[in-house]
């Protein structure tokens, strides 16, 4: 195994207090990327020796595990003379190896990163590659149906082209003599960047999403037009959001503040609670099932993410309106935001079965690429003053 797999999963997952350093093969680069080749021959042998040895402070402290089909060459190999204890596979145990139920994992998997939502056997991996070609063609196909014609037409087509949307119960109540409510503020659990659009078309018509980040390419294909980017910043956020609600529109937060692909949800910032005045909030629980690919990315091109998206060969998103929560209560000054924040958490998680957590978008980040996510904050945008 590579080294770049086991560090991280020894030292972040598993946090074995004892490895101190991990001696493992390296895998090649090019323009700073993996290629999945692995270095070879005895050069590696040289490398690993040293690493082991500067590492691990004595061959008493070293250890060796194999489980690949190298075993023998790894036995075969001047390090494994250098390890006290050596654990080595029988095939009789892998084959009775099964993918472990999320329930016996030693820690909660939370946050993860790249591509692909399968796992990728020799077949599924060759079954990947044949459908790429197909899969771009149909992104762009998918892309321009659902910029090109109304939501009724549009999701019909591309339905049948494999990416469905379901609606779980009844829309909210709209507002006094059946016109379509006006200023509505709608706080969903954040899924991928086209949280917001199904949203749109579930309730028929334009809404307008908030975002802290979200890439130039993602925002020109929008289709549900341009978003409102926020900035960090708790003053001019809640004026940006309070002008589009005070105009009469209808807006999407998504309070997680950065994507999660496992059944959790991250805190939810509590300024939109202090927002929804008399009428409240609306929570919106969102899941979806994906079959190849994932459409968000903490450390990848963000720019590609609707392309990934539209390139499954299937998906499907549920859209379900909870019980509006009253916020009233915030702005009298007789309930903390962070109270009505977990609330609503606490709502959108019994919906969906999934588990609330206090971990944010910087413990996210700080995992999976090194940095708090933070960016540049985008000028107002003048359609918003």
């Amino acid at each position: 195994m590579p080294r770049v797999m086991v560090e991280p999963l020894l030292r972040e997952y598993l946090q074995v207090p004892a490895a101190a350093a991990v001696a493992a093969r390296e895998m090649k680069t090019a323009w700073g990327l993996y290629t999945g080749l692995m270095e070879c021959g005895e050069a590696t042998s040289s490398v690993l020796r040293k690493n082991a040895a500067d590492g691990g402070g004595g061959d008493d402290d070293v250890v060796g595990f194999s489980a690949g089909s190298s075993s023998m060459e790894f036995l075969r190999s001047p390090l494994a003379s250098i390890c006290k204890e050596l654990y080595v596979a029988s095939p009789e145990e892998k084959s009775k190896w099964r993918r472990l139920r999320r329930r016996d994992y030693p820690r909660p998997l939370v946050f993860h990163n790249g591509r692909l939502a399968f796992l990728p056997t020799p077949l599924a991996a060759v079954a990947m590659f044949m459908w790429l070609p197909l899969g771009a063609a149909l992104s762009v196909a998918r892309l321009a149906v659902a910029m090109a014609l109304p939501y009724r037409y549009a999701t019909a087509l591309l339905a049948a082209t494999g990416q469905s949307w379901r609606l779980h119960g009844a829309l909210p109540p709209t507002a006094s003599g059946g016109a379509a409510a006006a200023g509505e503020l709608y706080a969903c659990n954040h899924r991928t960047l086209i949280d917001p659009v199904y949203v749109s078309i579930a309730l028929d018509r334009r809404v307008r999403a908030v975002s802290y980040s979200l890439s130039r390419v993602s925002d020109v294909l929008s289709p549900i037009g341009r978003t409102v980017h926020l900035a960090r910043d708790r003053a001019r956020d809640g004026a940006a959001m309070a002008r589009l609600l005070g105009r009469g529109d209808s807006v999407v937060v998504c309070p997680e503040g950065t994507t999660c692909r496992e059944p959790y949800l991250l805190r939810f910032s509590p300024l939109f609670a202090e927002l929804g005045g008399e009428r409240g909030v609306v929570p919106v629980a969102l899941a979806f099932e994906n079959s190849m690919f994932y459409g968000t990315t903490a450390s990848g091109w963000k720019g590609v993410d609707p392309f990934y998206y539209l390139a499954n060969p299937r998906m499907c998103y549920t859209v379900e309106f909870l019980d509006r929560v009253d916020t009233a209560a915030v702005g009298e000054g007789k309930a903390a935001s962070t109270d009505v924040a977990n609330r609503v958490q606490r709502h959108i998680a019994a919906a969906l079965g999934y588990e609330c957590t206090m971990l944010t978008r910087k413990d996210k980040y700080l995992m999976l690429v090194g940095n708090d996510g933070a960016v540049a904050a985008a000028p107002p945008r003048r359609q918003v003053r």
